[in-house]
């Protein structure tokens, strides 16, 4: 399972990508692609502080 630390890593690497490129186009996708991976960090950290769950064992075991 990918941690909230390790999106937030995705999302740098987006940033970074991001500063990299000439094309208008493909920096706007990677700025949008870093927001989400932030995004998903930050509501994912919520529903635990708020003690919720990420996923029914149900699912896990069909994952597995």
């Amino acid at each position: 399972m990918v941690t909230t630390d390790q999106m937030r890593l995705f999302a740098l690497d987006c940033l970074r990508w991001a500063e990299l490129t000439d094309d208008a186009s493909h920096r706007n996708l990677m700025l949008n692609v870093a927001e989400r991976w932030m995004d998903t960090a930050a509501a994912i950290e919520r529903r635990v502080a708020d003690g919720g769950t990420l996923a029914s064992p149900d699912l896990r075991n069909k994952l597995d």
